[in-house]
């Protein structure tokens, strides 16, 4: 496995050397093939250094731009994009739950318009699709990137985060992944832990 992972890794070198791209991730939308494709989260890509600040709950994050999807990388930098026991009860970023559902107050986003799979879950399926509003105003953070030098988050209360009449009070610091890194099972790269140093 580990020597099958390690030519795939050159495999990926050499074509972003003949092509120029700079960053290769996984489709945004799962099931997930084992090809890897161009990242084309972000339009940043030329600039493999960029980042994102990203406010949410009161704290501001640094991450890479467009290299993962906002759910994952909330979650490494100890930042939950769930309310209560959503942290324990979600897809895991499949886009089917609905929990990871935020509104993009400043910044912006990649992909720019709301895939099939977040049209699908907040027109069609409740609490989310009860009001066209929530639809219009939330984004599944586990669908798409920052791509903004700066992003504004707000997450709302209810178990969905559903609730636009009111923010959600959590404190950033309430936060834990049950899982660990197969809280983001469907993103590229190192898993992060002692077993990969």
């Amino acid at each position: 496995m580990r020597r099958r992972r390690s030519l795939s890794r050159l495999a990926i070198a050499a074509a972003a050397s003949l092509t120029g791209v700079r960053g290769w991730c996984l489709p945004p939308s799962p099931p997930h093939s084992s090809v890897l494709v161009p990242c084309l989260f972000s339009s940043a890509r030329e600039d493999s250094l960029s980042t994102s600040t990203v406010h949410l709950r009161g704290v501001a994050v640094e991450m890479p731009r467009g290299a993962s999807t906002l759910r994952t990388a909330l979650l490494k930098a100890g930042i939950s994009p769930h309310n209560g026991r959503s942290k324990l009860i979600n897809c895991r970023g499949l886009g089917t739950c609905g929990t990871c559902a935020v509104e993009v107050l400043s910044g912006s986003v990649a992909p720019r318009e709301r895939t099939a799979r977040e049209l699908l879950r907040l027109q069609s399926v409740p609490p989310h699709s009860f009001r066209e509003e929530n639809a219009q105003r939330l984004r599944l953070a586990c669908q798409c990137a920052a791509d903004s030098e700066e992003l504004v988050l707000i997450k709302y209360s209810g178990f969905w985060g559903q609730d636009l009449s009111t923010e959600s009070t959590e404190p950033a610091d309430d936060f834990q992944t049950y899982f660990g890194s197969l809280e983001y099972p469907f993103e590229d790269g190192e898993k992060e832990g002692p077993e990969n140093e």
